[in-house]
């Protein structure tokens, strides 16, 4: 049995060497035990058995933590992601984070854009400063933002569409709130009840 694990553990890392000089497959346990150096640009897919890191992505990332320090295009699928810049395409996990803007979907426990995101965020916790499109989770954040907000607290400090849920938060509103407390802070009735618009 050992000599077999360690015959899979040797034909892995010789595999993912050769795939990370191609660029093509990476098949990572860990960092550095993916043996990328210098991090790679991949155009196809990634497995990471524990975390996996490379340089941009342009396919497919599965497995358990995938760190992409720049670009990423396609899809992620796993316990948890990191993109370093911007990303187009779907994150599928735990916890989700693009680091700048986001075109796609986000779903998971904790889904976080710290720029602007255009799409759907699907989760527990969801939160991006500048947001276009749908939230559906527990708690939604932004700051900025114009869709929709399904969840049990909405919050935006400037809202433009729906929200609807039991706590609906904003300073300004052009659209309308569905819920137990509506709060629209700059306007001269601030808090309602169940139904508040705005134009």
């Amino acid at each position: 049995m050992k000599k077999l694990l360690a015959t899979m553990v040797f034909c892995a890392v010789a595999f993912s060497l050769k795939a990370n000089v191609e660029g093509y497959f990476m098949l990572s346990l860990f960092s550095p035990g993916q043996l990328s150096v210098p991090m790679t640009h991949l155009y196809g897919g990634r497995l990471s058995v524990f975390y996996g890191e490379c340089q941009e992505l342009f396919g497919l990332d599965l497995g358990g933590v995938g760190r992409v320090r720049e670009r990423m295009y396609g899809a992620q699928i796993g316990l948890g992601h990191i993109v370093g810049t911007d990303a187009a395409g779907a994150q599928i996990g735990l916890v989700e984070f693009v680091e700048s803007e986001l075109y796609g979907c986000q779903i998971g426990l904790w889904n976080d854009v710290a720029g602007t995101m255009q799409g759907v965020q699907l989760g527990v916790f969801d939160d991006a400063p500048a947001f276009s499109g749908v939230q559906f989770g527990v708690a939604n954040f932004t700051r900025e933002s114009s869709g929709v907000q399904f969840g049990v607290y909405n919050q935006a400090f400037k809202f433009s569409g729906l929200q609807f849920g039991l706590v609906n938060w904003t300073t300004t509103l052009d659209g309308c709130q569905i819920g137990l407390v509506n709060v629209s802070l700059w306007h001269k009735c601030p808090v309602l009840p169940f139904v508040n618009v705005r134009w």
